[in-house]
């Protein structure tokens, strides 16, 4: 595909509002690419470089991108910097400035959407010494050949910020459509038993029932790009060749929340109870030489925790094995765990011998996904014996302790010891419930420590921006966060509070380096706001947040189609989640679920 006819489809959707339109936009691009490309086009749809999971970093900066743009036009970085500060988007300085240019490079030659892709897997490559020179010489080589439009996505596919509004579930929206004909005649009898109950609607039904086959072949494989490439060369019968592999990170379960333990087990009946730990969730694969260890972000940190690598080679006996566990710093000395925020220090990419001394991790090993084949599909009690049976535990690795009980007052003490440990509550689960991966389901609940006598639980939320400081907090330029919920269904983040408590001088020290490097100067398309902050920034980092009750508001977005619109009273930050993603905020869903469980 030349890389201009997707760049003009690319700039429909970006213009388009409405999430259907997009996804058909969307499904009008498969229609004209093949297998050879179509896992690339599927990155560069989402703004991403790669699968999720090992998604390529290019180092680019924006010093560099405009090196670039100054050395393909002849134009001064002062005014190139001039209009950046003007339009507030490298993408749009990139269109405008190409489009004052009197002609193309005499030796350009069309783009194609293959080698785009190339040229920065080539770029991403590029390290050490001379490596900035190199990469601005292939952005140059690449906007001389550019026209406007063309210029604009390029420079935004450096910037991993294509603008488009596009997620996960539009992308998959956008495969059932495409191959639901194939669908349809590959599942003949289904799809006449589903006419029964719909009628004239049933084809609608048999697409969502389609893309829900795609999400969770997703869920065990999350690569969007690899998943499109099965369907384009097997039509819906590639979705067969997917399944949980070494060393690609599973979806984790997520936990269901109720407001006490006898309702828990009114939900559940008789369950096993386990301890709630603050530390890293860590996805372990082991294939008896190689380990890796992914957080639920699905970001890779093998190298970062080193004495964990070190603990699974040596207590772990049975492989290829991808297994879960909750990994707290430990203090051997005094026999207990350190807090979350020192826990947090582990994430230094720096000095990582000296701090893996200073807080040694220690993992609690509580699942199995895989041993020598998939296990999801068993029953957790049956997984928990699995996985006992394949590794020998010691001081760096243990099983959590546990009880199997549906006495409420036994349950109670026991929560109320693990407090006393250090523990943020505790996780009741289904001993017969599968491992959902990807989905929250009433297969596990938590059920942590009330704050105080009002306090209900808390909420991951996404920062959508911030309000200017004042007083003490002026010389951060941040005074206050706005954080919203995450609606599945419209694809979109919703405003929930303004947060001003809990932010203390380092929070906001380091909230002002990141948030600067994501400023916008418009408000991002995923996002509905009844207030507007001083800055936008783009959909990036989460913070956990402690209310006192969720309430209707005129104001914030949050379930504004539901019931008019939701808001946290008295919210208060309790840490910065740098170890969950955009995809990991609190469903507008559970906000709306907890608000009538008050």
């Amino acid at each position: 595909m030349l890389f201009l006819d997707l760049s003009k489809m690319l700039e429909e959707i970006e213009k388009e509002p409405s999430r259907l339109k997009m996804m058909t936009l969307a499904s009008q691009i498969l229609d004209k690419t093949n297998e050879k490309e179509v896992d690339v086009l599927i990155y560069l749809l989402l703004g991403q470089f790669g699968a999720t999971y090992k998604e390529i970093d290019f180092g680019i900066a924006e010093k560099t991108i405009i090196s670039a743009l100054s050395k393909a036009t002849g134009m001064d970085k002062e005014k190139i910097e001039k209009e950046l500060r003007k339009l507030g988007d490298m993408g749009l300085v990139g269109e405008q400035i190409i489009s004052g240019k009197v002609q193309r490079s005499l030796f350009s030659k069309k783009l194609i959407v293959a080698e785009v892709y190339s040229s920065f897997e080539k770029l991403a490559k590029m390290a050490g010494k001379g490596s900035i020179d190199d990469k601005t010489n292939i952005l140059v080589q690449m906007i001389n050949n550019a026209s406007p439009i063309e210029a604009k996505y390029i420079i935004r596919i450096a910037q991993k910020n294509m603008r488009l509004g596009l997620a996960n579930s539009t992308i998959m929206d956008s495969l059932s459509l495409k191959f639901l004909k194939d669908y349809k005649e590959n599942n003949i009898e289904e799809f006449e038993d589903l006419k029964k109950d719909y009628g004239e609607d049933v084809e609608r039904y048999l697409r969502y029932k389609f893309k829900e086959k795609i999400e969770s072949k997703y869920n065990i494989y999350p690569d969007l790009g690899s998943i499109a490439k099965k369907l384009f060369e097997k039509g819906s019968n590639g979705l067969r060749d997917i399944g949980i592999t070494p060393f690609v990170p599973v979806m984790p379960a997520l936990a269901e929340r109720l407001p006490s333990i006898g309702k828990i087990i009114e939900k559940l009946g008789k369950s096993i109870v386990e301890p709630k730990f603050d530390g890293f969730r860590l996805q372990c694969h082991y294939d008896g030489k190689n380990v890796k260890l992914f957080t639920r972000n699905l970001e890779d940190m093998s190298e970062i925790f080193p004495d964990a690598v070190e603990t699974i080679k040596k207590c772990v006996k049975k492989y290829p094995i991808i297994f879960e566990c909750e990994a707290i710093g430990y203090n051997e000395k005094e026999d207990k765990y350190y807090p979350f925020q020192v826990t947090m220090k582990r994430k230094r990419k720096y000095d990582i011998s000296g701090v893996s001394k200073q807080i040694p991790l220690r993992l609690v090993v509580f699942d199995i996904m895989y041993l020598k084949g998939g296990l999801i599909d068993k029953p957790l009690l049956e997984r928990k014996k699995i996985l006992e049976s394949a590794m020998s535990p010691n001081k760096n690795l243990i099983f959590p302790e546990n009880i199997y009980s549906d006495d409420v007052p036994r349950i109670q003490k026991f929560f109320e010891r693990v407090l006393g440990e250090g523990n943020e509550g505790i996780m009741l689960k289904d001993p017969n419930s599968v491992y959902t991966a990807g989905a929250r389901k009433f297969a596990w609940v938590k059920y942590k420590q009330s704050y105080s006598s009002k306090a209900k639980d808390t909420l991951d939320l996404l920062v959508m921006g911030y309000f200017s400081g004042k007083g003490q907090r002026s010389k951060f330029g941040i005074g206050a966060l706005l954080v919203g919920s995450y609606n599945e269904k419209e694809n979109r983040y919703e405003s929930i509070a303004k947060l001003g408590s809990g932010l203390t001088e380092e929070n906001l020290e380091n909230l002002q380096k990141a948030l600067t490097e994501i400023k916008e100067k418009e408000q991002p398309k995923e996002y509905v706001s009844g207030i507007n902050p001083h800055v936008w920034v783009r959909p990036k980092y989460v913070v956990e947040v402690l209310y006192d009750e969720i309430t209707k508001s005129p104001t914030h977005m949050c379930a504004k189609e539901e019931i008019g619109g939701l808001a946290l009273r008295f919210p208060r930050l309790i840490k910065i989640r740098s170890d969950k993603n955009k995809g990991q905020v609190s469903t507008t869903k559970e906000v709306l679920g907890m608000f009538k469980l008050q």
